[in-house]
């Protein structure tokens, strides 16, 4: 609670300073090596700020402090006496050995441009340090077209407010035991994990004052519940048609374990690898399986308030959801402790969107705009945190979703034919002679995407394919 807070933290605010010194320093010498200084320690000064918020009284612009110099302040600060802040002496032999001294160099680096990192500050990076991209990013055809149009015609920016990229990022992660000795980091084992991340933009029209010149550039969204103009805080949705192809793309990319490189996945056999990866632990739920009561208490448990609730009864919204005992950030991994975490997607024939729950009530950051449920009311799980993260999915939550979702949008009937979407493409295609392309502007399909579903349907019908 805000009345329990103490004071602002000192050393916080003696990051703010030492921001605020290096953002001058870039002013009058625009280098690129100033602005890479400077971006260092705006990313400490951005963790700090988090890390912050429960228990002190957040940092602003108001505290800084123009007439004193940043060295009266950082004198203050305790320095880390760990081996890593000498000049590290690692045998960079092996690619290992040159991944912890590299690593190390820059851990001194980063301390050198503010204050010593907590565990957590350091693992986060540790991640960072040694992530590789398991599958290329995807990103649907329609948002690279209209990537390409925006470049050419930035003033059509106000065509597509709203209609911005989404990409979906696959990361593999993988740091060896030795990485958590050379940074003093109690963690007796490797850790290897997948997470899938889901992200958003939106276009944003850049001119330059001098010449006039016009640009867009796709900003990323950084939160799941983010400022509108007109609308307040609203959360992250995206039509089913802009996200379908996407999700089609992921379960392409798995069924084609062949295209994976095993080097990129430690040398592992690529049907073995996601075998041990398809985590046993956790459960999966279908609105569609459950009783009436059941689903009204997830709508009424995940809902943001009422009124949203409202909004997904009255627009027949379904859910699917998976539950499962993970650790899915540093400060879980450093604690050793048994997390709940249900990821719940949110869904009807247009709309979808994905948000994440769990029972780590010091969880951060998390949704503020999320009412906790009552602990009195008879849900199974009363009481839960909201992330205010953009989804980041594990490999059998991201498979479940993409899977039935996949599903639910060919398989469903919507025309008043009595069609679904697989047998009204196909009978576009073989009834009214038209090509992939045609039947994907006359549906507001993705085009590749509409191929995609149509070569499949003729390989299903003349038995070539096997799932």
């Amino acid at each position: 609670m805000t009345e329990n807070k103490k004071d602002k933290n000192k050393n916080t605010k003696a990051i703010l300073e030492r921001s605020f010194d290096l953002y001058k320093k870039f002013l009058d010498n625009p280098s690129k090596r100033n602005l890479n200084a400077f971006m260092e320690v705006a990313e400490n000064y951005k963790e700090a700020f988090i890390e912050d918020t429960s228990d002190f009284i957040n940092t602003s612009s108001k505290d800084l402090n123009i007439e004193n110099t940043f060295n009266e302040d950082v004198s203050m600060l305790p320095m880390r006496t760990v081996s890593y802040m000498s000049a590290p002496s690692i045998d960079r032999s092996t690619p290992e050995e040159k991944s912890i001294s590299d690593f190390l160099m820059k851990l001194k680096k980063w301390e050198e441009g503010g204050r010593p990192l907590k565990d957590t500050q350091i693992l986060n990076r540790l991640i960072a340090h040694n992530t590789s991209e398991l599958i290329p990013t995807i990103q649907n055809t329609n948002s690279l077209r209209r990537d390409d149009i925006l470049k050419l015609m930035p003033h059509r920016v106000s065509n597509y407010i709203n209609k911005g990229p989404i990409k979906l990022f696959s990361n593999y992660v993988n740091i060896s035991e030795p990485h958590f000795e050379a940074t003093g980091i109690n963690i007796p084992a490797d850790i290897t994990f997948l997470e899938f991340r889901i992200a958003k933009y939106k276009y944003v029209l850049y001119t330059d004052d001098n010449t006039a010149n016009q640009w867009v550039r796709p900003f990323p969204r950084r939160w799941y519940m983010e400022e509108n103009k007109d609308q307040g805080r609203i959360p992250w949705f995206e039509d089913r048609e802009e996200i379908q192809p996407i999700l089609r793309e992921f379960n392409k990319c798995l069924r084609e374990f062949n295209k994976l490189n095993p080097l990129v996945i430690n040398g592992q056999d690529p049907h073995d690898f996601f075998k041990e990866h398809d985590s046993g632990s956790t459960e999966f739920y279908n609105s569609d399986d459950l009783n009436e009561k059941d689903r009204e208490d997830i709508f009424r448990e995940h809902s943001l308030n009422d009124s949203e609730y409202d909004f997904f009864i009255n627009n027949n919204f379904k859910f699917l959801f998976c539950d499962s005992i993970t650790r899915k950030n540093p400060k879980q991994i450093l604690e050793y402790r048994k997390v709940t975490w249900r990821d719940i997607c949110f869904y009807n024939d247009s709309q979808m969107t994905i948000r994440s729950f769990t029972n780590d009530m010091s969880f951060m950051p998390r949704c503020k705009d999320f009412i906790t449920a009552d602990p009195n009311k008879e849900f199974e799980q009363a009481v839960w945190v909201m992330s205010n993260e953009m989804p980041k999915l594990s490999y059998p939550v991201m498979r479940f979703f993409s899977k039935s979702l996949e599903k639910d949008f060919l398989d469903k009937p919507i025309f008043e034919s009595g069609q679904n979407r697989k047998e009204r493409i196909y009978d576009l295609f073989t009834n009214e002679d038209l090509n992939p392309e045609e039947i994907a502007a006359g549906l507001r399909l993705d085009p590749d995407y509409t191929e995609d579903v149509l070569n499949s349907i003729i390989k299903e019908k003349k038995g070539e394919l096997i799932d």
